[in-house]
């Protein structure tokens, strides 16, 4: 849900039910994330925000629904190991950094749930190397298959996770 957009109708002059018809949402969830806009007397034509301030005041009033990686659970289990994640990343594919933490740590997140985590919290640095997550032949229970490839022992200075901040 994109509660910017809720500001943006409403500032726009739509009545609640308005906003909670065009969103297919309840009127009181539309009640309930304009409540703060409402406190802080931010009325339609009282003041002219663009759709970015909406944004950046629905982060502030709501950063569980504004930042998505906040609603991933898994992102919470793979969070601890991030210092090893990266120091893998461009020595092993994306399958085989996850199939050692599986194996190694007890990490219990799908490998598209890893893969998705990589993607987007590791942006720039799997963005430079785009090859570690080309698809390889799957083996038995969908597993992607090693066959011919030399296993990646990791790092032997790498902390064994680290603590969320």
């Amino acid at each position: 849900m994109d509660v910017a957009e809720i500001f943006v109708r409403w500032h726009a002059g739509q009545s609640q039910g308005e906003i909670a018809t065009g969103l297919r949402l309840d009127r009181k969830t539309v009640r309930k994330y304009l409540q703060p806009a409402q406190v802080k007397r931010l009325h339609p034509g009282r003041v002219s925000l663009s759709r970015e301030d909406w944004t950046a005041l629905a982060r502030i009033w709501f950063p569980e629904v504004a930042d998505a990686r906040l609603r991933r659970i898994t992102w919470l289990e793979i969070a601890p190991h991030q210092a090893y994640i990266e120091a893998m990343l461009g020595r092993a594919p994306v399958a085989q950094i996850w199939r050692q933490l599986r194996d190694e740590r007890g990490l219990t997140s799908s490998l598209a749930s890893f893969r998705r985590h990589v993607r987007i919290m590791l942006a720039d640095q799997a963005n430079a190397m785009e090859s570690v997550f080309e698809d390889r032949p799957t083996g038995r229970d969908g597993e992607f298959s090693d066959a011919g490839e030399e296993l990646v022992d990791p790092p032997a200075q790498l902390p064994e996770s680290d603590s969320i901040t």
